[in-house]
């Protein structure tokens, strides 16, 4: 992280030395596969119940850390961030595995409650929290 972050230093004092020095090349073959394979979860080998993404418990319980180094990356280096990362998809599969994990326990309510906490707005998440609900009390 720290690298990524001495790259934006250089990259906003001077763009065009940044992009001439190959910054970018560096950010994107070095600094960012770094910071996924050392910092952020890797999905499980087996998916979650739903066929989505699964994740050790114990990396679900620091999503807002997670959350928060996939929306830097992005905000520093998004074309990058992209390729190498997949910020959005990957923080939708983080949330997807939590609200799963709620669901798993019968508590759409706490699912529901964790969205709203996180700040978590998944037109489809929501879908899937309703349609547990729908299903608890049998409409």
């Amino acid at each position: 992280v720290g690298a990524m972050r001495a790259c934006a230093r250089a990259k906003a004092a001077d763009p065009k030395a940044f992009a001439a020095a190959g910054g970018p090349a560096l950010v994107r073959g070095r600094v960012f596969p770094r910071i996924r394979d050392a910092s952020l979860p890797a999905p499980l080998a087996s998916p979650a119940a739903s066929g989505a993404p699964a994740f050790e418990a114990a990396e679900l319980k620091r999503y807002d850390v997670h959350a928060a180094l996939l929306r830097e990356c992005a905000a520093l280096f998004p074309t990058e961030a992209e390729a190498v990362l997949q910020p959005a998809s990957r923080l939708t599969d983080l949330a997807a595995a939590v609200v799963d994990g709620y669901l798993a326990r019968g508590d759409a309510r706490g699912a529901r409650a964790w969205m709203r906490t996180h700040a978590v707005t998944s037109p489809a998440l929501a879908e899937t929290i309703a349609a547990a609900e729908r299903a608890a009390t049998g409409a």
